[in-house]
């Protein structure tokens, strides 16, 4: 068994937050709750894209690339 290495854990995270965004956080049709007159899908699609971006900025720290 491989172990959790850093990367594995942040690819891990953003596979489950991509899947948890289209299963469970973007439901066709909901609206509600606002937040600053922004509609729920809007902002909670600014937090997930953020996430992502933060992830991938630390994906790109802790990459296991090899040197030759």
């Amino acid at each position: 068994m491989k172990s959790f290495t850093p990367w594995r854990v942040i690819v891990a995270t953003a596979i489950l937050l991509v899947l948890l965004s289209f299963g469970v956080v973007f439901k066709p049709g909901n609206a509600e709750p606002f937040f600053l007159s922004l509609p729920y899908v809007f902002w909670s699609s600014i937090l997930i894209t953020a996430l992502l971006v933060a992830l991938t900025f630390i994906g790109t720290r802790v990459f296991p690339h090899k040197e030759d």
